[in-house]
C-alpha cells in the first residue's frame, strides 16, 4: 500500500474535482467526490516513485519478522539475496525496475512465515569426498612390534609381551579414546552458569510459531473427550443458542505447552504478544485465548495469578537499567549500584529456577502443566516477593532527588527494618541489602582513612571535604605541603588550620541513625587523625594498621563470627577447607600419560607410546620440570564461593537482635584498627609540641598561677598611682620576657605586652587597667587546640584578676599613719577618732571582701575546672577529645568569671565595688575633706554589694568541703 497522498497531490485533486463536477469547494458534495478520488490513490497500485530506503526498511523489517518467529536462516538468506539483486551501485536507469519488482514481490508476500513450515526449509547439499584413514590402511596385516628382550635384564626374560602388556599399561581402544560425554554425566558433574542474555534469544528464537500473528488460531486436541473439549464445546453452544443472530467470536485455542513457554517468556522480557498484550503501560491476558479443556474467561482469570512475577522482574530490570543508562541527565550514586548488585544476586538463583523449568518443559519428561507452574513460582518466587517489599519501601526516585539523600534513605530504611523483621527469611534479606549496600560508604571510608583522601564522585558521603582557605589546596601530600605555602606567600606557622572536613547537612533523623552517628562522630576523628599524621609526616607509624584488610572485608567476618557464637554454629573457614581439598589431591596416587605422545591421527598406540619406553622415568630433576606434560593428575575440585545471604541464612535459626550485632561489631572494629591513630596525635602533640609546657604557661601568664608575674602588674599599679603614662610596648615586653625566660625558654619570645593608648594619662586605675593587654603568638599545630577565641578569653580574664589584684595592692598601701600624725601631740577629738575608726574598718571590709574575691575566682573556680581537665586531658585519645578538653577548661572558667562580673552590673555589683575602692582610696588620701554623709553613703553601697555577692563567692559545695 502507498503512503497517503502529499499536500500538492490532494491540491491537484481538489483543481481536478473542481472542473470535472462544478461543484463548490468546500461543500458537502465536493467533499465527499475528494475524500472518494484520495482514497482511490491511496488504496490503489503505486509501483512508481520509490526510493531505495523505503524499500531498504521493508526488507530489514521483514527480515526481524523472521527472527521474532525463530527462522533466522531465512531472514540471513533473504538478507544476502537482496543485496545481491540490488547491491548500493545499482545504475539509476535499473534502479527505479528493481525497486518495483521488489516491491511487488513484498506485496504478494502474505503470511510467509507460515509457508516455513508447510515446505520445510532445505539447506544445499554439499557432497564431500570419502576420505581414507591412511595410517589405519598402512597398518592392516602388520603385527604389533614391542622391543626384543635384552640379555641383561631378567625381567625382560622371565616376563611375556602379553603380561607386559597387561601389568603396565591400560587396554585401551579407538572407541575409549574418543569416548562421547553423555548427558547423566554432564548434569552429574557441575552445572554450567546460565547466561541470561543466551537464554532470552533462545526463547525469543524458538517460543513462538507460526500462530504468533494471526487472528484465528485452533489446536484441537488429540483427545475427543468432552472433558478435553470444553472450549469449543461451549462456544458450539454459544453459535447454536443465538441461531446466527448475533455474531459469536469464537475462543483461539493453543496448547498449554505454549502458554507455558510464552510465560516464562514474559519473565525474560515483557512484550505484547498471541497471549499477552499491553493497554497503557499495564501488561494484561488477551479474552479470546485458551487452550482446549478450559473456556477463555476462567483461562484469563488464572493468568492474572502470573502477572504479579512478570511486573516484579520487570521492575527489577528497569530499576538497572536507569542506573546504567547514559542518556540519564542525573546520574544514580553509587550507593544504589551496590543495593543493585546486591538484588541481582538474589534474583541469579530464580533465573536458574526459571531455566530448569523451561528445560522441563521441553523436555517433557514430566507432566507440567499451569497448575503446577503456579505452585512452583510460589515457591521460587518467595524471597522475590519480600525483595519487592523491601525495594518500594527503600528506594526514591534519584531524578528529583539529590545522591545524598538517596544513599542515606536507602541506608537508613534498611536499617530501620532490621528492627520489624516478623521473619527470618525477611531479616537475613535485610541484613544482606543493608551490609552489601554499605559497600561503596566502607569503600570511601577505606580509602579516607587508608590514604587521607576522601573521594566522593557523586556526592554522596555524608562527609565532604572543604577547603577553608581558597588559596590553598587541602589536598597536599606529606611532602609538598610547605611548598605550597611558599607559593601562596603564607606563613604556615601562623596558618589557622582547619582539618577541611565537614558534616553533610541532612535530616535529623538520619543523624539519630546509629551507624551514621558512628560515621560523623569516630570515622570523621579519625579521618581528621589521619590528616594530621599525614601533614606532621608520621603516618609511617600507621602503616601496619593501614596495610590490613579492607574495612568492609573485616566488618562482614567479623559479623559473621559474632552470629556464629550467638546461635553457636561453627565457624566456616573457606581458605582451610580448599586448603584440605588441594592436600587431599596431592596425596592421592597419580598415572603417566597414554599415550605419551601421540598425534590427533594417531589411532591404534603402541607400546613405544609407554612413557617408560620414551624416557627415564626415575630422572627426579626431569620428571618434576615436565611433570604437566607427562603425569596425569586428578583435577582439583572448582568451589564457588558461598553468597553472603546463603552464609548468612546458613547460620542464623531464627529472629535475632542483628541491628545491635552490627553496631557493637563496628565499633569494635573502628576502635580496635584505629584507636592508635589518635594516641599518636596525642603523644606527638604532647613530646614534639610540649602542650602541657603550652598550657601552664597560659595558666601563668593570663590566670596569675603563682603570681610569677607579680613584678609586672606591681610596675603597672606604680604607674598608675603615680598617674604617670604607661611605658611603652617594647620596654614591658621585655620585663615580661625577663620573668618567663627562665621557666618558657622556648616559648618567652612568643609573649607580647601591649598597650592600647601609650600616650593616656592614667588617671582612672581601672580605665588604665583595660588599656593592659598580652599577647601570645601559637603556630600550628598548636593552635588547633588553643584557638583565637581561647586566646580572647584568656585575656578578658586576665584583665578582670587584673582588677582584683589592683583593688587589693590599692588597699594593703593604704597605711594607717598617713591618716593618723604620730608627731602630733595634741589629744584628737573624740568624734576625728571615731571617724579614723570608721576609715579603718571600711578598709578592713573592703580588703577582705576582694581578698574573697580572689580567693573564689583564682582558688576555687580556677582549680575546681583545672582538677576537671587534667582528668579530661588524660583521658583524651584523640585529637577532638584532646580539643574539647582544654576548650571546656576555659570556656568554663570564662563563663563562670564573666557571669560573677555581670552579676548586678547596673547596680550593686562587682564593678560598683571597684568604684568604691577608688573612691575610698581618695578618700584615704585626704581626710580632711572627707563629708561624714559621703563615708556613709558609701559604707551602705559596699554594704549591698555585699550581701549580692557573697552568695556566689560561697557556694555551697566550697562551704561543705571546708
Amino acid at each position: 500500500m502507498s503512503s497517503y497522498p502529499n499536500t500538492e497531490v490532494l491540491s491537484l485533486i481538489k483543481e481536478l474535482v473542481s472542473k470535472l463536477t462544478n461543484f463548490k469547494e468546500g461543500s458537502n458534495l465536493f467533499n465527499h467526490v475528494e475524500s472518494y478520488v484520495a482514497n482511490c490513490i491511496h488504496n490503489a497500485d503505486s509501483m512508481v516513485f520509490l526510493k531505495k530506503n523505503d524499500i531498504d526498511r521493508a526488507v530489514a523489517s521483514l527480515s526481524d519478522k523472521y527472527i521474532f518467529h525463530g527462522f533466522s536462516l531465512q531472514a540471513n538468506d533473504l538478507l544476502r539475496y537482496y543485496e545481491n539483486f540490488l547491491p548500493n551501485s545499482t545504475p539509476k536507469n535499473l534502479l527505479e525496475i528493481k525497486l518495483n519488482i521488489v516491491k511487488f514481490l513484498l506485496c504478494l508476500a502474505e503470511n510467509p512465515t507460515s509457508k516455513f513450515l508447510e515446505n520445510p526449509y532445505r539447506l544445499p547439499v554439499v557432497h564431500h569426498d570419502e576420505e581414507i584413514d591412511w595410517p589405519a590402511y598402512l597398518k592392516e596385516g602388520i603385527e604389533r612390534w614391542s622391543p626384543p628382550p635384552e640379555e641383561s635384564s631378567d625381567n625382560w626374560s622371565e616376563t611375556s609381551e602379553s603380561d607386559l602388556s597387561n601389568a603396565t599399561s591400560p587396554q585401551i581402544t579407538a572407541r575409549e579414546i574418543t569416548k562421547v560425554i553423555t548427558v547423566d554425566e554432564i548434569d552429574s558433574g557441575e552445572r554450567d552458569t546460565v547466561n541470561y542474555d543466551d537464554w532470552k534469544e533462545s526463547g525469543q528464537n524458538s517460543v513462538q510459531s507460526s500462530w504468533f500473528l494471526k487472528d484465528q488460531v485452533c489446536v484441537l486436541p488429540r483427545s475427543s473427550n468432552i472433558d478435553a473439549n470444553i472450549a469449543i464445546c461451549w462456544d458450539n453452544f454459544l453459535e447454536h443458542s443465538v441461531q446466527g443472530l448475533i455474531s459469536i467470536k469464537r475462543s483461539n485455542i493453543i496448547t498449554e505447552y505454549c502458554i507455558l513457554r510464552e510465560i516464562i517468556w514474559q519473565n525474560c522480557i515483557v512484550h505484547n504478544s498471541f497471549i499477552f498484550y499491553f493497554v497503557g503501560n499495564k501488561l494484561l491476558p488477551r479474552e479470546n485465548v485458551t487452550i482446549a479443556s478450559v473456556r477463555a474467561s476462567a483461562l484469563q482469570t488464572f493468568l492474572y495469578e502470573f502477572l504479579p512475577y512478570i511486573e516484579l522482574l520487570h521492575d527489577f530490570r528497569s530499576f538497572h537499567s536507569s542506573l546504567f543508562d547514559e542518556k540519564e541527565h542525573t546520574q544514580a550514586p553509587d550507593t544504589y549500584r551496590s543495593y543493585n548488585n546486591s538484588l541481582r544476586g538474589f534474583l541469579k538463583p530464580l533465573f536458574d529456577n526459571l531455566v530448569r523449568i523451561e528445560k522441563e518443559i521441553i523436555e517433557q519428561k514430566s507432566m507440567m502443566t499451569l497448575l503446577r507452574l503456579a505452585n512452583e513460582f510460589k515457591d521460587i518466587f518467595t524471597v522475590a516477593n519480600i525483595l519487592k517489599y523491601i525495594h518500594h519501601n527503600s528506594i526514591i526516585d534519584f531524578r528529583n532527588n539529590e545522591p545524598l539523600i538517596c544513599a542515606t534513605t536507602l541506608l537508613y530504611r534498611l536499617h530501620y527494618g532490621l528492627l520489624h523483621c516478623t521473619s527470618k527469611i525477611e531479616l537475613d534479606i535485610y541484613l544482606t541489602l543493608y551490609l552489601e549496600s554499605l559497600f561503596k560508604y566502607f569503600a570511601i571510608i577505606n580509602t579516607w582513612v587508608g590514604n587521607d583522601t576522601l573521594i566522593d564522585y557523586y556526592d554522596e558521603f555524608i562527609v565532604k571535604q572543604v577547603n577553608t582557605f581558597p588559596n590553598v589546596t587541602m589536598d597536599v601530600t606529606d611532602f609538598t605541603f610547605t611548598s605550597v605555602f611558599a607559593e601562596n606567600s603564607i606563613d604556615h606557622e601562623n596558618f589557622d588550620w582547619d582539618m577541611g572536613f565537614v558534616i553533610r547537612e541532612m535530616s535529623e533523623i538520619f543523624r539519630n541513625d546509629s551507624v551514621f552517628h558512628l560515621i560523623y562522630t569516630e570515622v570523621l576523628q579519625i579521618g581528621k587523625n589521619i590528616h594530621f599524621l599525614r601533614l606532621l609526616k608520621k603516618l609511617y607509624l600507621l602503616e601496619d594498621t593501614l596495610d590490613n584488610e579492607s574495612l568492609y572485608d573485616e566488618l562482614i567476618s567479623r559479623f559473621l563470627r559474632e552470629i556464629s557464637s550467638y546461635f553457636e554454629h561453627p565457624v566456616e573457614n573457606g581458605q582451610n577447607e580448599l586448603a584440605l581439598i588441594d592436600n587431599k589431591i596431592e596425596l592421592e596416587e597419580f598415572s603417566f600419560k597414554f599415550p605419551a605422545i601421540c598425534p590427533d591421527s594417531c589411532k591404534y598406540p603402541t607400546e613405544m607410546d609407554k612413557l617408560g619406553n620414551l624416557l627415564d622415568t626415575n630422572d627426579g630433576f626431569l620428571m618434576t620440570a615436565f611433570k604437566s606434560y607427562f603425569v596425569e593428575a586428578p583435577q582439583k575440585e572448582l568451589r564457588t564461593e558461598k553468597t553472603l545471604y546463603e552464609k548468612i541464612s546458613g547460620i542464623t535459626k531464627t529472629v535475632y537482635p542483628a541491628k545491635q550485632i552490627l553496631d557493637r561489631v563496628l565499633s569494635q572494629i573502628l576502635r580496635d584498627r584505629y584507636s592508635q591513630s589518635g594516641y599518636l596525635v596525642k603523644t606527638i602533640l604532647i613530646e614534639d609540641f610540649q602542650m602541657q609546657k603550652h598550657f601552664e604557661l597560659l595558666r601563668h601568664l593570663f590566670l596569675f598561677k603563682d603570681d610569677i608575674i607579680f613584678p609586672l602588674y606591681r610596675r603597672l599599679f606604680v604607674q598608675m598611682i603615680d598617674k604617670r603614662r604607661f611605658d611603652n610596648d617594647i620596654w614591658l615586653t621585655a620585663q615580661l620576657h625577663d620573668i618567663m625566660l627562665d621557666l618558657y625558654p622556648n616559648f618567652y619570645e612568643k609573649c607580647v605586652v601591649k598597650v592600647v593608648d601609650s600616650t593616656q594619662v592614667l588617671d582612672d586605675p581601672l580605665r588604665a587597667c583595660e588599656l593592659i593587654d598580652i599577647n601570645y603568638i601559637i603556630t600550628w599545630p598548636v593552635n588547633l587546640i588553643i584557638g583565637e577565641r581561647h586566646l580572647e578569653m584568656y585575656s578578658e580574664l586576665f584583665r578582670l584578676i587584673l582588677k582584683v589584684k589592683w583593688a587589693l595592692y590599692t588597699l594593703n598601701h593604704l597605711y594607717f599613719n598617713e591618716i593618723e600624725s604620730a608627731n602630733s601631740k595634741t589629744p584628737q577629738p573624740k568624734t576625728l577618732k571615731l571617724f579614723l575608726r570608721r576609715l579603718k574598718v571600711f578598709r578592713f571590709h573592703l580588703l577582705n571582701e576582694f581578698s574573697n574575691i580572689q580567693h573564689y575566682i583564682l582558688g576555687y573556680v580556677f582549680s575546681k575546672f583545672l582538677r576537671r581537665f587534667e582528668l579530661d586531658f588524660e583521658a583524651a585519645y584523640n585529637l577532638d577529645t584532646l580539643i574539647s578538653s582544654h576548650s571546656n577548661f576555659i570556656n568554663s572558667v570564662y563563663n563562670v568569671s564573666m557571669d560573677f562580673k555581670r552579676l548586678h552590673e547596673k547596680t550593686h555589683g562587682f564593678n560598683l565595688l571597684l568604684y568604691i575602692v577608688r573612691k575610698f582610696n581618695g578618700m584615704w588620701r585626704n581626710v580632711k575633706e572627707i563629708n561624714e554623709k559621703e563615708l556613709l553613703k558609701y559604707e551602705e553601697m559596699f554594704m549591698k554589694c555585699r550581701d549580692n555577692l557573697d552568695p556566689v563567692i560561697f557556694p555551697r559545695d566550697m562551704l561543705m568541703d571546708s
